[in-house]
């Protein structure tokens, strides 16, 4: 009777015991950083966005990923012209970056910006086969916002060209609550509840947008090496060895806290990055005509070999670009995938989206506003694709080298997750 009730008390406790177990087992993996990517129910079932499965938009990011990250490099698409110094409009700027080597940016001497960017003329790439520039329209009526600052008056700041390979995105540690405050109150619409699949799907965008940075900073987050702004920039041994990835090291913590714990915000990533591979397929005959002459080849000065190399570059340039538009993506081959997203509150999504953009200029990190601007650059022009059957007929050069930088950093975060 005394070994069979010790059992039966020794029983319970064992049950009592495990359940506690189980209760704080999550708790004590993710305190040593052991834990599961919390992947949303749309992956998990290979559910539908924008008519596409989800896991085939994955397939697309691994087949872009490796072309992009050639194709980026080239003198054509590294180099992006931007306004950083604008005033903000919105309130006093108080915040500061607590380290400002994260937060800034190594602008390029005048030798290091290509001929042809230097000139005053805006290089336009034209679609032969459009009948109408939908962005044009879009333009005249005041919601298709000059992001970059390309056309803002001298007194409102100067033009800064930027070498996107020296100044990838990574961990910069300046948080900004109160500008993504901001920026998600600009989602605010007023519409009944079943108007709300086009508010839905913008919401969707600027959180994507939010988890790509975040991804971005989990990864490349430590500094392996200390680095002095300053006269060392001049050498470009010294440039080329520093701004690679791999003086980076990653933070697991920051990445379970922004991303993995929250599966929301994977979908989003994965939205966001299906809606600019979107336009990408959209503009193929437009991308198709767009030469990558960075117009080195008309120095006199230079001596023939170094000529040769620039010519050379432009080549490969154009070959990776043809590479890139060949490729059968899944997300090309949807008809649902490519029709209008924003049929119906176009206008009020994108004169929105031109507000988010003016709060960019309120940002005293200047390299989160650099690639703040390159990526609201690239869906500003994404979200003028969805809302028409119709297309851009015409793009700016720079506008061209923030999709395909935009469309790399997506592609990279979603490899980084899967990794």
């Amino acid at each position: 009777m005394f070994s069979r009730t010790c059992g039966i008390l020794y029983f319970d406790f064992f049950i009592s015991y495990r359940e506690k177990i189980n209760e704080h087992f999550n708790e004590i993996l993710l305190y040593f950083n052991i834990f599961e990517i919390k992947f949303p129910s749309s992956y998990i079932n290979n559910e539908k966005l924008l008519g596409l499965h989800v896991q085939d938009i994955e397939k697309d990011a691994y087949k872009i990923y490796p072309i992009l990250k050639e194709l980026k490099q080239k003198d054509y698409f590294r180099i992006f012209k931007v306004n950083l110094h604008l005033s903000c409009k919105f309130l006093k700027v108080n915040e500061k970056c607590k380290e400002l080597k994260k937060c800034n940016v190594c602008e390029c001497e005048n030798d290091d910006i290509p001929y042809n960017f230097r000139t005053n003329e805006i290089e336009i790439i034209e679609d032969k086969l459009s009948n109408e520039d939908l962005k044009k329209t879009f333009t005249e009526s005041k919601l298709y916002k000059d992001i970059l600052g390309i056309y803002a008056p001298s007194n409102e700041g100067f033009i800064s060209y930027v070498d996107l390979v020296f100044n990838s995105p990574s961990f910069t540690d300046y948080e900004g609550k109160n500008i993504w405050n901001m920026i998600y109150k600009e989602n605010c619409f007023q519409h009944s509840e079943n108007e709300c699949k086009e508010m839905n799907s913008f919401y969707k965008i600027i959180s994507g947008m939010q988890s790509n940075i975040a991804v971005l900073s989990s990864e490349y987050y430590y500094l392996k090496n200390d680095f002095v702004f300053g006269e060392m920039y001049k050498d470009n041994s010294i440039k080329n060895d520093y701004f690679k990835n791999i003086n980076y090291d990653y933070n697991i913590t920051f990445f379970k806290e922004k991303i993995a714990l929250h599966p929301d915000r994977i979908e989003n990533l994965y939205f966001t990055f299906a809606i600019l591979l979107r336009a990408l397929c959209r503009l193929k005959s437009l991308f198709r005509q767009c030469k990558c002459n960075s117009g080195e080849k008309k120095r006199k000065k230079e001596e023939k070999i170094c000529k040769q190399r620039f010519e050379e570059n432009d080549k490969e340039a154009i070959k990776l670009l043809n590479d890139l538009l060949e490729q059968g993506y899944h997300s090309c081959l949807s008809e649902e995938f490519l029709e209008p997203i924003f049929p119906t509150h176009g206008k009020e999504i994108l004169s929105k989206f031109m507000n988010i953009t003016n709060i960019l200029d309120c940002v005293p990190c200047v390299k989160c506003r650099l690639h703040g601007k390159l990526k609201t650059t690239a869906l500003q022009i994404a979200l003028v694709e969805g809302v028409s059957y119709e297309h851009i007929g015409s793009l700016e050069r720079n506008e061209i080298t923030a999709i395909i930088n935009a469309l790399y950093y997506f592609a990279d975060s979603i490899l980084i997750i899967n990794k």
